[in-house]
């Protein structure tokens, strides 16, 4: 059975079908489709990454706006009359404007 001849072996090959080489055709068709998906995956990055993009600069814009509402109502507080005593009046205001915004966000809530 170890023993086999050089003929069997080359019987044994002369009988295996000849390998198919692949076409040009079907070269360019591989290279083609791969194309394809790279520039489809370079669209989908890119499509995220403005997506990123746009979420940041919305949750910046949010985080200015906050600030700047917090700045006007710490310089309203800060108000002092004459003699050194806080301003009253301006707390007041302060207060008002909080009621208000919680009112309208009530009120939106419900819609």
């Amino acid at each position: 059975m170890g023993n086999r001849s050089k003929t069997d072996n080359a019987t044994a090959v002369a009988s295996q079908p000849p390998k198919k080489v692949k076409s040009k055709k079907q070269k360019k068709m591989s290279f083609s489709q791969a194309q394809d998906v790279y520039l489809r995956l370079k669209q989908e990055k890119e499509e995220e990454k403005q997506r990123e993009r746009a979420e940041r600069e919305k949750r910046n814009e949010t985080i200015a706006a906050t600030n700047k509402s917090r700045k006007k109502m710490n310089q309203a507080l800060a108000k002092r009359n004459k003699k050194g005593q806080p301003n009253l009046n301006a707390q007041m205001d302060v207060l008002l404007e909080r009621i208000q915004k919680r009112v309208d966000k009530e009120k939106k809530e419900k819609k």
